[in-house]
């Protein structure tokens, strides 16, 4: 089922992102379930590794407000692009998410975060006028620039 969604991906130089461990309050309804002794989320990480090594362009969802399991995810999932929603609205802190990464010869490597709804709305009260939002937008997208780029800074150079 998923294969046709990868060797269409392949053609134009794409990539997949296979949903793993969400970040979402309910993912565990079914992505904690146990099959065969290990939970749904586990056989879900071996598929994406194999899929990896066959095609070269598939990358997991992994959230970061599951610190444990991206931690544990990463380690199982060494050569695989992690796409790491949770940071932001969703509650994970910077520390959470840096989970998702290897260190490499540039530095952290192999995730990227993301932070949709703390940019683009932010937790303040209803905006009276678009250019009030986009004020907001930017000091909240600057703020999550800095962040992120100390953050990779420190750990390129320890």
């Amino acid at each position: 089922t998923v294969e046709p969604f990868i060797l269409k991906a392949q053609k134009c130089l794409c990539g997949v992102f296979i949903l793993v461990r969400t970040s979402n309050p309910g993912s565990g309804a079914f992505q904690n379930l146990v099959c065969d002794g290990r939970p749904l989320y586990r056989h879900v990480a071996e598929k994406v590794v194999e899929w990896n090594k066959t095609f070269g362009n598939v990358g997991a969802v992994v959230g970061a407000t599951h610190p444990k399991e991206l931690a544990e995810l990463r380690a199982a999932m060494p050569g695989v692009w992690f796409l790491v929603p949770g940071y932001g609205a969703q509650g994970a802190a910077l520390s959470d998410a840096l989970a998702a990464f290897v260190r490499g010869p540039r530095g952290l490597e192999g995730g990227m975060i993301n932070s949709s709804r703390a940019i683009l709305f932010g937790s303040g009260p209803q905006l009276s006028s678009v250019k009030e939002w986009r004020e907001g937008l930017v000091a909240r997208l600057d703020a999550a620039r800095r962040e992120l780029s100390a953050a990779v800074t420190d750990n390129a150079q320890t």
